[in-house]
């Protein structure tokens, strides 16, 4: 029955993050096509990253994030907690 609600729960959490990462560019676009909205639109995304962050935060999995160079550029609760690491480390 747990795995039951485990497999629910990242199914809609999946569900959540594809929302909101298929609203991100048009939330882009807006930016780019008005000056005038660009700080609404600013305040915006920065409320989708951190919808976005507190979805992932509650995978019950290790998330993270590399860049190209191989740097992390993410890294969820869970994984900060496994590691003993902070965000600036």
């Amino acid at each position: 029955m747990l795995v039951g609600v485990v497999v629910i729960a990242f199914l809609i959490t999946s569900l959540v993050a594809t929302g909101l990462v298929g609203r991100a560019p048009s939330l882009a676009e807006a930016a780019l096509n008005s000056e005038k909205s660009m700080e609404g639109t600013f305040q915006e995304v920065q409320a989708l990253r951190e919808q976005f962050r507190l979805v992932i935060d509650t995978i019950p999995a290790v998330v993270w994030r590399q860049s190209p160079d191989g740097s992390a550029d993410f890294l969820n609760q869970r994984f900060r907690e496994y590691t003993g690491l902070s965000l600036e480390e």
